[in-house]
């Protein structure tokens, strides 16, 4: 069935694709905003709140109903599913990261391994 809407698809995909390297949020942001102070932080909040904050929320949830519980080998097939839950996080995919420094993705690093190890 993929084989099929690749077939089909194909060469509009790509088509598309192509156009929106250069019309995409980031592209027009660094060609006619870079220097607006105010989108800067914007687009760094809405990263903060959809890649970090609710990472951060989704990792809370996870150790909350999966600490405790007697089943949890069998759910998880014994993994260490606290460390596969932190371990994206340390990569921090992030849609702007030249907007971030260092030291705010280690600081949020840190706050992931701060509530594993909990």
């Amino acid at each position: 069935m993929l084989n099929a809407f690749e077939a089909r698809y194909r060469e509009e995909l790509i088509e598309f694709a192509s156009a929106a390297r250069t019309q995409n949020l980031w592209q027009i942001f660094n060609r006619e905003f870079n220097t607006n102070d105010e989108i800067r932080e914007l687009l760094k909040r809405f990263d903060r709140l959809f890649n970090l904050d609710w990472k951060e929320a989704h990792l809370r949830t996870a150790i909350h109903h999966m600490s405790g519980i007697r089943r949890i080998e069998r759910a998880t097939g014994g993994s260490d599913w606290r460390r596969y839950l932190v371990k994206g996080k340390r990569v921090h995919p992030v849609f702007y990261p030249e907007l971030w420094d260092a030291s705010e993705l280690k600081a949020f690093e840190e706050r992931c391994m701060a509530l594993v190890s909990n």
